[in-house]
Parts: structure tokens; sequence; C-alpha cells
């Protein structure tokens, strides 16, 4: 973008339409407008960021732990492969 706002501002300072101060502050402006505006959307990119992981953040807070001793059934079995019960058949 710079390198054509420049070589049409080279075209204009040939023709006599634009004076070489002109040029140069208006790149200058130029610049400054760029940057920030970029400074700006990486700001807003941050924030969507930053949004979605509080969302997990909360979402993990907001959770409903399992009840004490329920476990899974991969938990249960290897509990009865460890611990038979004991039949007393007399």
């Amino acid at each position: 973008v710079q390198s054509l706002l420049l070589l049409i501002g080279a075209h204009l300072i040939q023709e006599g339409r634009l004076s070489s101060e002109v040029l140069l502050a208006f790149m200058l402006y130029q610049g400054q407008l760029q940057n920030e505006t970029m400074n700006l959307f990486n700001s807003y990119s941050s924030l969507i960021k930053s949004s979605g992981a509080g969302d997990k953040v909360f979402r993990l807070l907001d959770r409903i732990p399992p009840p004490p001793g329920t476990g899974n059934h991969d938990v249960i079995a290897a509990q009865r492969r460890f611990y038979p019960r004991v039949n007393n058949n007399n």
C-alpha cells in the first residue's frame, strides 16, 4: 500500500500538482493511522480469545461433580477384579 502511494505521489510531484513536503506529511500520517488500526484489530482479536477462555473457565466452575463413590464402569470392573466378593455358603 505504501509503495503504491509513494509511486502515485512521485507522479503527482513530477506533474507539479503536489509538493514533496505534503507527500511526506501524508505518508507519515498514513503510517501512523495504519499502525493504530493494526493495534485496534489486535486488541479486538485478543479480547475475543480471552472471552472464549473465560467462557471455558466458567463452564468448568459451573459443572456439577458426580456424587462420591459412584465411579465409572472401568473403575467398578477393576474393583471387582481386585476385591472379589466372598460367598459364605456353609
